[in-house]
């Protein structure tokens, strides 16, 4: 009896943004009677656990990812991440191909999906396995200072992903408008998870109000740390303008110390896993311009203000293109004055045009995803017959 192809899905950890891009796709394939083995950091056991719950798929822990180290203000910081980058490169992809080799014995699969941990595909092309690849970074920003070494270091980081990229067959990257780029990578439309829970039931949930303004504050990436500056900013603002402020922890002592020192502000439970189900609630997302983030919220059409980040190159290229674009409502900066950051957030609260634009975007990703990975299996297996 002939068994239904087998892809092994390799996610960047500790950070969520990749994860919840597969989600969509893993469900699309489920369809087609595809079988999985994920591979992702151990702390996204029951995030994935909860988000394909009604899945049959193996799940196989990663202990030690490429954690990418910021300052207090959610801005990137520069030489930690590159010790940790040199740590993942030296001592953590000894265990990550002690684990890919011992699965590949265990049972080979059909096609390997990377998103995006940069050395599986030296792995996958070591033992002569098809591999694909799904990611949002263009390569139109590698900024990363302008000094002599901050421009060696862009330039290194823009030849790396150029041959990573290189490696997938097919590479596709997640874009919100087409945009021109050299190689054999393919455009796709945004991919963003669709709404389990009616805003009406979360709202209830949440204790708020449909007729109330709600302004959702993003806490930044797994690896950033509470800023208490920019909490009472926002605190200020909230009482001032007569806001809800919502913020989702993302970890028990996170919800416990918020609850303590900020209990005017909207908790939501930090085990909830359909961030989206909350996104459709607010009037305004504030957050830096992180893909999963714009993604969700471009498909909900959910007016955007921008954290600015300057010296993270994927999401200042992000953040460069929705101004270009004109589909955020404006940016702020850590330094901006409590009347300046209400402003900008009017703006979003006041914008039609901007929700005309937002309602143009596609955001069936993930059927093209399917679309290309099943079109890569069948030449896959073809070539095997």
């Amino acid at each position: 009896m002939e068994t239904s192809p087998l892809i092994d899905f390799w996610i960047f950890g500790p950070e969520r943004g990749c994860l919840m891009r597969e989600v969509p796709i893993i469900r699309q394939l489920a369809v087609a009677n595809i079988r999985f083995r994920i591979f992702a950091h151990k702390d996204h056991k029951s995030l994935i656990q909860s988000s394909l719950k009604d899945l049959s798929f193996e799940f196989i822990p990663y202990r030690f990812g490429l954690s990418l180290k910021y300052t207090k203000n959610y801005d990137i910081a520069i030489f930690r991440t590159l010790i940790s980058l040199a740590q993942y490169v030296f001592f953590v992809s000894i265990s990550h191909y002690s684990l890919f080799r011992k699965n590949i014995k265990k049972q080979r699969p059909t096609l390997i999906v990377n998103d995006f941990l940069p050395l599986i595909p030296i792995f996958a092309h070591l033992h002569k396995l098809p591999i694909a690849g799904v990611y949002n970074y263009r390569l139109h920003y590698t900024g990363l200072g302008e000094s002599f070494f901050h421009r060696m270091l862009s330039w290194g980081v823009h030849t790396a992903f150029t041959k990573m990229y290189a490696l997938h067959q097919p590479m596709l990257i997640e874009q919100i408008y087409p945009q021109p780029f050299e190689g054999h990578t393919i455009e796709i439309p945004i991919i963003a998870r669709s709404v389990v829970e009616s805003k009406t039931s979360v709202l209830a949930q949440l204790n708020l109000q449909k007729d109330e303004t709600n302004i959702y504050l993003s806490l930044g990436g797994g690896a950033t740390k509470i800023n208490k500056q920019i909490l009472n900013v926002f605190s200020d603002i909230g009482s001032a303008q007569n806001w809800n402020i919502i913020l989702h922890p993302r970890n028990k002592y996170e919800m416990e110390w918020l609850g303590k020192h900020y209990p005017q502000f909207t908790l939501v439970p930090y085990d909830w896993v359909e961030t989206q189900d909350i996104l459709q609630c607010a009037s305004v997302v504030v957050a830096r311009a992180g893909f999963t983030t714009v993604a969700e919220c471009l498909k909900l059409n959910i007016p955007l203000v921008l954290w600015h980040m300057e010296k993270h190159p994927e999401i200042r290229e992000t953040e460069n293109f929705l101004k270009e674009n004109n589909l955020c409502a404006g940016i702020i900066h850590e330094h901006d004055a409590p009347d300046t950051i209400a402003k900008t957030i009017k703006q979003g609260l006041h914008n039609d045009p901007l929700l005309d634009k937002l309602n143009l975007i596609q955001s069936d990703g993930d059927l093209h995803a399917k679309t290309l990975l099943m079109k890569a299996l069948r030449l896959i297996q073809h070539d095997e017959s």
